[in-house]
């Protein structure tokens, strides 16, 4: 059984209108574990307690966050701190556990699963939430990281932080159809893809904790 997450909150500069952080657009992050949104000049950052990890956050337009448990996804009621249980992921195997996620320009919450063990296996996925249901769209995977998509919402980016790689599809920010895959990248590293800035996938090295870029030249195939 997994033990409560306490999550706590500290304003880090009151000069902000709105917080924001690469990986989740116009949404604060703290990167320990997902992302946050607070106003200018409030100090009311009361704690949630999640009742098992947390893999990563989204926020919908109701203002409640989308929240990748351990095993299903839950939304989060900010002013309250309570969790309602929204759909449970089937993931195959019990050590394996959602991790990074985003919400898409198609609406769904896409979100990974990780080999949550120390010797890790491609057993993980990429899911696609939405309310009709959990849609699987790549497997083979060990830990699945990073979602990032173009500015014009055509181009999915995603890489697998312990295979070392970064691929590209074609998408349809309507549907959420993809086509196309690609590898684009193996750095020689492992990556953490955090998302795109200044036509650039950034990315956090997984081990070391450096950044990594890719040119826009070969994010476009140019």
């Amino acid at each position: 059984m997994n033990s409560p997450v306490h999550l706590r909150f500290e304003l880090a500069d009151e000069r902000n209108a709105c917080s924001a952080s690469r990986r989740f657009g116009t949404i604060g992050k703290r990167r320990s574990f997902g992302a946050i949104v607070w106003r200018a000049g409030s100090t009311n950052f009361p704690p949630w307690t999640a009742p098992t990890k947390v893999g990563s956050l989204g926020l919908c337009q109701s203002g409640r966050l989308a929240v990748a448990l351990t095993e299903r996804i839950a939304l989060l009621d900010r002013r309250t701190g309570q969790f309602f249980d929204l759909i449970s992921v089937p993931l195959p195997a019990d050590f394996l556990r959602l991790n990074d996620g985003k919400l898409g320009p198609d609406g769904a919450f896409w979100v990974g699963s990780m080999d949550d063990r120390t010797e890790k296996q491609p057993a993980a996925a990429l899911y696609r939430i939405t309310r009709d249901g959990v849609e699987l769209r790549h497997e083979g995977l060990i830990v699945s990281n990073g979602p990032a998509w173009s500015m014009d919402g055509g181009t999915m980016y995603y890489s697998d932080s312990r295979a070392c790689w970064i691929e590209a599809c074609d998408f349809d920010p309507s549907s959420g159809k993809q086509w196309r895959w690609r590898r684009i990248a193996t750095p020689r590293r492992r990556p953490w893809p955090a998302g795109r800035r200044g036509g650039r996938l950034s990315g956090q090295l997984f081990e070391l904790r450096s950044l990594v870029r890719v040119d826009h030249r070969i994010l476009t195939g140019g």
